[in-house]
């Protein structure tokens, strides 16, 4: 499930803008890939983040635009777009945190264990992100707001590993034309920063009700940490 909204003007262009950036790096990755046909697993998986990334705003784009009745008693469609929703977001981190392991520098790629573990967490999030809403109005809250802790929970973990990774490869200095397989010290600046942003998704998720309404302040919160993260691999990406 995703929280209802009562700012749907804004709740879309905070969803937008990340998910632009996030279509652009999808876009521009993927006629790379098409054009040169690159040996590198890093930049051949590139476009599937970006295009996850993209979809993950996407649906929470539409979401936004939904009435706020619905949300308190949402239709089988509303459902799916929550399931799609919770799913995207574990997927996007699941793909990043492969993504990094394939990066330049790296001595060799993850095993198929590895893999496993990776990717089973998309499935065991989605099938927990289906028991609140099917366990009726009792406690719902309380439900809700332990799902969000765990899935955002989830995202913190994924982001300090890719944060760790990219420690171990940092360059000092910006970002550099040509430095497609460089770690910069901005990179770093910014998944730490992303890292933080996220771990305040947990703390607003025990702190506020799922079901009310996302403040304009939240809805910017959330804009800037999506831009944040999205802006390393796309600065790269042009």
């Amino acid at each position: 499930m995703v929280e209802p909204i009562a700012h749907p003007g804004l709740a879309a262009i905070a969803y937008l803008l990340p998910g632009l950036v996030w279509g652009l790096l999808a876009y521009v990755s993927a006629r790379f890939v098409r054009d040169w046909r690159p040996a590198s697993a890093f930049l051949r998986l590139l476009p599937v983040v970006g295009a996850l990334g993209a979809a993950n705003y996407a649906v929470m784009m539409v979401i936004s635009l939904v009435p706020l009745t619905l949300h308190l008693h949402p239709p089988l469609p509303l459902r799916v777009l929550y399931l799609l929703g919770n799913m995207g977001q574990v997927s996007l981190g699941a793909t990043a945190l492969h993504l990094v392991r394939y990066a330049p520098g790296r001595e060799a790629p993850p095993s198929r264990a590895w893999l496993v573990a990776n990717y089973g967490a998309i499935v065991v999030i989605g099938l927990v992100s289906l028991f609140p809403p099917l366990g009726g109005t009792h406690d719902l809250d309380e439900r809700l707001r332990l799902f969000f802790a765990v899935r955002n929970a989830y995202i913190v973990i994924v982001l300090a590993l890719i944060g760790r990774h990219a420690v171990r490869m940092v360059r000092r200095g910006a970002w550099r034309p040509g430095g497609l397989g460089d770690v910069r010290t901005t990179d770093v600046v910014l998944i730490l920063a992303g890292v933080a942003g996220a771990a305040g998704w947990v703390v607003v998720s025990m702190w506020r009700s799922p079901l009310s309404p996302a403040s304009p302040a939240l809805l910017v919160y959330d804009m800037l940490v999506g831009l944040g993260l999205a802006a390393p691999l796309a600065v790269r990406a042009l």
